[in-house]
């Protein structure tokens, strides 16, 4: 069966005016460095805590074919938001982008102790093999 989000033509009229996103909010406590899901970052919303490794938290995106399969419809140019809050006490987390995934060159990907920090992920490709996102930050504070 094809992948419905191989279909360039295909528009889903929800994603053409004001989205109001709907967030499920995750916690994950993993000790250490972890992978995340495409159903954890799609959710919107991770609280994380954890016990670091070396002083630091690194955690990894899907890879942009899995993300691309997971959402619906998704074309070049589709955006979802991630509010990522660092519950930890003494660590930073650095959040790093999947296969297939660039950091935007004026976007940052720390998150500090006891912050929030509202991550973009715009996709540049759907087409299969090429799967492409490009990961944008906002500023971050204090929850």
């Amino acid at each position: 069966m094809p992948r419905l989000s191989s279909h360039a033509s295909l528009k889903d009229g929800r994603f053409q005016s004001l989205v109001f996103p709907l967030m499920t909010p995750v916690v994950i406590n993993a000790v250490g460095n972890t992978f995340l899901t495409p159903a954890q970052v799609l959710g919107g919303w991770i609280d994380r805590d954890s016990t670091p490794t070396g002083g630091i938290v690194a955690d990894t995106l899907p890879s942009a074919a899995v993300l691309v399969e997971a959402i619906q419809g998704c074309i070049a140019g589709t955006v979802f938001e991630i509010i990522l809050r660092n519950l930890g006490g003494t660590y930073n987390i650095f959040l790093y982008e999947g296969i297939g995934g660039t950091l935007d060159t004026h976007s940052n990907r720390i998150v500090n102790t006891m912050n929030a920090r509202k991550f973009l992920i715009r996709f540049t490709s759907v087409v299969i093999g090429q799967e492409a996102y490009t990961l944008f930050s906002e500023a971050q504070g204090p929850y």
